[in-house]
């Protein structure tokens, strides 16, 4: 018996063993439909939970919208609610939240396509469990994911020019333009910071932590003078912490930073990012980064 025998409702699979890996799945019409599909399949989830990653996606809203009161009125509820219509499997809001954050940076990275209610949803090759964990809490996605000019062209407006960019490559410094840069080879966290830094670090752990260390211990030491910091705005980690107990002011940015990746396509974070600044200029730093969003304090 193949996975498409239990649900009769995949499409364009191909045979591995006892079980279809599909390449589709066709995505129900209604909320309801989805609730029978998928308490139907129960815990046979397909190709890696992705089958069950574009159904949630595609009756779920986006996370920062939060609770509805009117549920099933819509086609598309919240992560809490999705969770109280007693799927097996389904029934907690965190657990709804990973199936559709695992969509979404499959769409994000280019996997596959938005899935949509009454129509096919192509599945990913890629491993479910990396995209279910790419998440602010984990910081485990891309470390190449370079700054847009416009940032840049602003933080050299605050800080008067850029000395070093501790964590860059040829590539990104061409829109940096810092007058000395370390690359993955040069080993950046066992060389010298010194004057104007700015950095947009590796987002993995633990590189991020030990660059967000390295960068306050130089700054509280006085061999760096200015810094603006580009990282996700994980607040509730240690190295975020850290980094903003020595921050004159932290602008949070509307919206995702569209980075660009080495290919030159852009990228898109799952979270929001904050610039962080450490110096002494923080009213220059808040009227040249107001524009991007919230400056505090």
């Amino acid at each position: 018996m193949t996975l498409a025998d239990v649900t009769g409702e995949i499409v364009d699979s191909r045979d591995v063993g006892a079980l279809a890996v599909p390449n589709e799945v066709a995505v129900p019409s209604t909320i309801d439909d989805a609730v029978v599909l998928l308490d139907r399949v129960g815990s046979l989830l397909w190709a890696g939970h992705w089958g069950t990653a574009a159904v949630v996606y595609a009756f779920t809203q986006e996370e920062r919208q939060g609770r509805r009161t009117d549920l099933l009125k819509s086609e598309e509820v919240s992560c809490e609610e999705f969770a109280d219509l007693g799927i097996r499997g389904l029934n907690s809001g965190n657990t709804v939240r990973k199936y559709r954050r695992a969509w979404q940076r499959a769409v994000d990275e280019g996997w596959t396509e938005p899935a949509k209610p009454g129509t096919p949803a192509r599945l990913p090759v890629e491993s479910f469990k990396l995209a279910a964990e790419a998440h602010v809490s984990n910081n485990s996605g891309n470390n190449e994911w370079y700054t847009p000019e416009s940032y840049i062209t602003a933080a050299t407006s605050v800080m008067g020019g850029i000395d070093l960019d501790p964590a860059s490559s040829e590539a990104a410094n061409g829109v940096v333009g810092a007058a000395q840069f370390y690359d993955i080879d040069d080993d950046g966290l066992s060389a010298t910071w010194a004057g104007r830094v700015w950095m947009n670090p590796p987002y993995a752990q633990p590189a991020i932590e030990h660059f967000c260390d390295k960068l306050v211990s130089e700054f509280t030491a006085g061999a760096v003078t200015e810094a603006c910091v580009l990282v996700n705005n994980a607040t509730e980690t240690a190295w975020f912490q850290t980094l903003a107990s020595q921050a004159a002011a932290i602008c949070f940015p509307r919206g995702r930073v569209r980075f660009w990746q080495p290919d030159g396509t852009p990228g898109a974070p799952l979270q929001g990012q904050a610039v962080v600044y450490l110096g002494t200029q923080p009213d220059v730093f808040r009227v040249t980064f107001e524009p991007f969003g919230l400056v505090m304090p």
